[in-house]
């Protein structure tokens, strides 16, 4: 986060001194704008120290954990990261998370992981959004279909939040999406069939085994981790020959090792633990050259 202040200010007040010995340069930062980064700047405490990296200042604190709403006025932002990985603990009302989300229409990528923001998904999304992650952030009510209407959507990642209720919405096969979690939340029912359209979707993290997924031809990474699967595992699974990861552990899949698996040209790790199969391995097992990591037990 003490990245993103110091370069808007950076950019914006090197322009605003600039004006002092031209009065024909056009400042890019509004006063409305370098108001609201110097009303932002006010409740950050910045750690001269770092064992880590010096050239970087990391922000240690933030006055009682709250965004300010002067966030949303930033306009010309593109990108924002405000996720636990820089800051703990931080909450984010509903009216600043709308306006983020709706009103900032240059801003492409958003990182909220960890932020508490306890409210639901907004409609009207900004169509600027590419990548947009949510995880871990309370959210709640019900997915709309706002993500799924973007343009340039590519990743949206949307998982533990267990109060955000709903189904997969039916997607157009012209979608963007690259990646899409929604593992470990409320979503339920049926995955619909034209998420097998999606022809650049290359990882998905959900929780069930939908048939529709074995049309993804494109997926190099499946994490079904924890989803209560049972029964056998689909012969046709082979047919993701770009699979590289796959993850079915903590199931209750059945039945013999599934020999398919082991046919998956590029597959480089493979987790079936704590399920119930039974028989012995395939032999199919010593041709796959390419694994690395493999857990049965």
């Amino acid at each position: 986060m003490g990245h993103l202040f110091f370069f808007c200010s950076l950019f914006c007040f090197g322009f605003l001194s600039q004006s002092i010995s031209s009065s024909s340069v056009h400042h890019l930062c509004s006063p409305t704008e370098a108001s609201a980064l110097l009303q932002f700047k006010q409740p950050f405490e910045i750690s001269s120290t770092s064992h880590c990296d010096t050239s970087h200042p990391k922000t240690v604190s933030w006055n009682d954990k709250k965004i300010p709403t002067e966030i949303s006025c930033l306009s010309n932002l593109v990108s924002r990261d405000l996720s636990i990985s820089y800051i703990n603990g931080l909450q984010l009302d509903q009216r600043t998370f709308e306006t983020v989300l709706q009103n900032l229409t240059n801003l492409k990528v958003v990182s909220l992981f960890g932020v508490n923001i306890s409210s639901p998904i907004p409609m009207n999304l900004s169509f600027s959004l590419r990548n947009v992650d949510l995880k871990v952030t309370n959210l709640q009510g019900v997915l709309t279909k706002s993500f799924f209407l973007l343009p340039n959507l590519e990743r949206l990642y949307l998982s533990n939040n267990y109060l955000l209720k709903g189904v997969l919405p039916k997607l157009h096969p012209s979608n963007t999406l690259l990646e899409l979690d929604i593992s470990y939340t409320g979503i339920s029912g049926e995955v619909p069939d034209s998420i097998g359209t999606l022809s650049s979707l290359n990882r998905f993290f959900i929780g069930l085994f939908p048939s529709p997924i074995l049309s993804l031809k494109q997926l190099d990474y499946l994490d079904l981790t924890r989803n209560s699967l049972f029964g056998p595992l689909p012969i046709n699974i082979s047919m993701l020959q770009k699979l590289t990861e796959l993850d079915l552990s903590y199931n209750s899949l059945n039945g013999t090792m599934p020999s398919e698996v082991f046919s998956l040209p590029l597959l480089s790790s493979l987790s079936l633990r704590h399920n119930r199969f039974n028989g012995p391995f395939p032999q199919s097992l010593v041709n796959i050259t390419s694994l690395v990591n493999l857990e049965l037990s």
